[in-house]
């Protein structure tokens, strides 16, 4: 990608997001690809890897709740520079915590049942249009 945001113009990544469900596997496979990209987060002083954006692009396409993927509780949020900055990802920007979160995750989706919700049109983005995309996977408790 050329881009250094996540904005429309990031086309690989809101393409595969378009992809939906059918990419969830590969984006699972990648999350401990620790390749640099030039894709910039407010939360994180280095630029994003392959394995963070891919879990961006996870959580686009489904449901991946942290604490039930995890068992851990993360409750701050910090505000940087208008950023939300979740206390998750010190963990997720962690490379050392990407084999155990990766492992994680799989296991999760293989054991959960999800179901396509879509979206109101009240928060379709003219992203989300241009890429067809028109919901996302509920994780079913």
């Amino acid at each position: 990608m050329e881009t250094d945001t996540l904005d429309c113009s990031a086309d690989v990544y809101w393409q595969i997001i378009g992809k939906g469900k059918s990419y969830i596997p590969k984006l699972i496979g990648s999350l401990t690809d620790t390749t640099p990209t030039n894709i910039y987060h407010g939360c994180k002083k280095e630029k994003l890897n392959i394995g963070e954006l891919s879990y961006f692009a996870l959580e686009e396409i489904g449901d991946f709740p942290a604490f039930i993927v995890t068992q851990i509780q993360f409750d701050v949020i910090q505000i940087n520079n208008g950023w939300h900055c979740w206390s998750f990802y010190d963990y997720l920007f962690d490379n050392r915590n990407k084999k155990e979160y990766q492992n994680k995750v799989k296991a999760f989706y293989e054991k959960s049942q999800f179901e396509f919700v879509e979206y109101p049109d009240s928060v379709i983005t003219d992203c989300m249009k241009e890429y067809s995309i028109k919901g996302k996977l509920k994780w079913k408790e």
